[in-house]
């Protein structure tokens, strides 16, 4: 088996040949790091890229739009062809621990970082993260979900009531103060709304936690409780008026 790293290097020089030479045709890959090579002008200049586009319930469309996935919702695929639900469950498990060199869902690219590389600024995601369990009465459970910038929601999110808090920009510092920004939501269809948020926001990511009891009325209730909270604590909200329409 090819290293990731060689297999792209290798795609991205055959993509550039071909590119460079004139040739029309179709390149498709699971090796995502073709996608920020830096390729040489006369390449670059003819390379589209493209994607399948999936429908608002995530069916497949077989057809083309502009874009780029870096996602190929396989487990939501196994799921929804009839794979056991503990297997799914196991392999959303083991993938927060696979690695390679390329661009995939590992720690490195996510906001949350461990408890020894954690800052000192006084407000951050792991706070938003605490004061979601508080609200929510998960404390110390596994049920909060981290979903990275490169990833998408896992499918035992989908078609349940969610609240979720997203990151918008990174956690630098600009005189003291945390630069990101977040936005706090409810939705029944969070892969839909998340890619609709990306559309706004590429590089956002998130933490989502299932609503157990109380359906879509909790959900919402617990958005504006969280929102209300977030807002006194100092968050630079950008979904503050949105949360407090809904009470």
């Amino acid at each position: 088996g090819t290293s990731p790293r060689d297999g792209t290097g290798l795609a991205g020089a055959v993509l550039e040949g071909m590119a460079g030479s004139g040739m029309s045709g179709m390149f498709a890959t699971h090796l995502h790091g073709v996608l920020d090579l830096p390729y040489s002008e006369a390449a670059g200049d003819r390379l589209r890229k493209k994607r399948m586009a999936i429908k608002e319930d995530q069916e497949w469309t077989y057809r083309l739009e502009d874009g780029v996935c870096t996602n190929s919702l396989a487990l939501l695929t196994a799921l929804k062809f009839g794979l056991p639900e503990n297997i799914i469950k196991r392999a959303e498990e083991l993938s927060e621990h696979w690695d390679s060199d390329t661009k995939n869902c590992n720690t490195e690219e996510s906001s949350f970082k461990s408890e020894s590389k954690r800052s000192t600024r006084t407000m951050d995601i792991h706070h938003a993260v605490a004061i979601l369990e508080e609200v929510v009465g998960v404390k110390g459970s596994s049920s909060i979900v981290q979903i990275p910038s490169s990833c998408m929601p896992p499918p035992s999110l989908e078609g349940t009531s969610c609240v979720y808090i997203l990151q918008i920009g990174g956690e630098g510092e600009d005189e003291g103060r945390s630069v990101a920004e977040y936005y706090v939501g409810e939705t029944d269809s969070l892969f839909k709304r998340l890619s609709q948020h990306r559309s706004s926001w590429p590089s956002l990511s998130a933490i989502a936690v299932r609503i157990e009891k109380g359906g879509k009325s909790r959900a919402r209730e617990v958005e504006n409780l969280v929102t209300r909270r977030m807002a006194k604590s100092g968050f630079d909200l950008v979904s503050f008026h949105d949360g407090l329409r809904r009470k």
